[in-house]
């Protein structure tokens, strides 16, 4: 489903995103808060299996390449993943190529995603999860009014992170 915001256009990934996937998660500048990022074959299995599972007739995931209106220029991806253990659930994130960092972006791209996840696909809870030394990370879930805690290394960041959680009554009260 194609969303918009004021500023972005946000389109379910298509082929046609491959670079643009590549380019993110085999950047060891945009990694450096997620993970090791991905080798040239690696991120070439993994962007086969996020295609597929996008298309999926079942809830898997979903994921939109970000482009920003004025330029048509794709920056980003984001999107979400159903919990595993709870079909109410969905971890969320987004990833930005160095040109679009500290313009908003990832604000409004959250924005309209929590509006999507609690309005049409009827979650109940949306998290994720930001290293201790993201600091962006924490003022922009701060912001958009996410509880956080503090937990150590059982979890898939594998190091001491936040968890940050918000539910739709939450949500509601913004």
């Amino acid at each position: 489903m194609y969303l918009e915001t004021k500023r972005l256009g946000l389109n379910p990934i298509t082929a046609a995103d491959k670079t643009l996937y590549c380019d993110i998660y085999s950047s060891m500048q945009l990694m450096r808060y997620v993970g090791e990022p991905l080798s040239p074959i690696e991120v070439v299995k993994s962007w086969d299996l996020v295609l597929k599972y996008v298309h999926s007739s079942k809830n898997i995931m979903r994921t939109w390449a970000i482009t920003e209106l004025g330029s048509n220029c794709r920056n980003g991806l984001g999107g979400l993943v159903w919990d595993k253990t709870d079909a109410q659930r969905a971890n969320i994130g987004c990833m930005f190529l160095a040109q679009a960092h500290g313009k908003g972006f990832a604000t409004e791209f959250l924005e309209k995603l929590a509006e999507y996840a609690f309005q049409i696909l009827e979650l109940n809870e949306l998290y994720t999860h930001s290293m201790l030394e993201n600091i962006s990370s924490f003022k922009l879930f701060s912001r958009l009014g996410y509880s956080h805690k503090h937990i150590e290394e059982d979890n898939p960041l594998k190091k001491a992170c936040y968890y940050w959680s918000m539910t739709k009554k939450q949500w509601l009260t913004l």
